[in-house]
């Protein structure tokens, strides 16, 4: 008996630790994403689905904030999920702001707002946003768009998902 219980020691402090799983696996690291709301409920919501989904998230209140947390480290985020509507700088402004002034580009900022209507969709597209959810959201657009931003990084002539 003693044996079989050595045995199994032996196995234990050999085996490797299984490989990593989803959006970890796909990536080869955890994306980690900037998620801008000045409203603590939906903050806690976005944060959680997306930490849920394998990704790390920073939170910040409004879009001045958010400027702020990525000017200070322009290449730690890989995908920004931005409300529009937020005191003191919104997210419309915001994203002009990272686009221009700090000239990230190819940051990936997706509209995550409660607004919806085709209107406000095109003015987000013309904007520098690079994709629009509308809340509340669930898990699978909430994927589909870390997936088509960070996982698969799909080129600009690809058609946005679900438009």
């Amino acid at each position: 008996m003693k044996h079989v219980e050595d045995s199994r020691k032996d196995k234990a402090k050999t085996e490797e630790p299984p490989p990593p799983v989803g959006l970890q696996a796909m990536t080869l690291s955890r994306p980690h994403v900037l998620v801008v709301d000045d409203n603590l409920i939906c903050q806690k919501v976005a944060r959680s689905l997306v930490m849920k989904l394998g990704c790390t998230a920073d939170v910040a209140s409004h879009g001045l904030e958010a400027f702020e947390m990525v000017k200070s480290n322009p290449h730690i985020y890989d995908l920004i999920f931005m409300d529009l509507r937020m005191p003191l700088c919104d997210g419309i402004q915001a994203t002009k702001m990272i686009r221009q002034d700090l000239g990230l580009t190819s940051l990936p900022i997706v509209a995550f707002t409660a607004e919806v209507g085709h209107e406000v969709r095109e003015q987000c597209m013309n904007d520098g946003f690079d994709g629009f959810i509308s809340k509340p959201a669930g898990k699978a657009s909430v994927f589909a768009e870390i997936d088509r931003l960070v996982i698969n990084k799909c080129p600009d002539q690809c058609p946005m998902v679900g438009y």
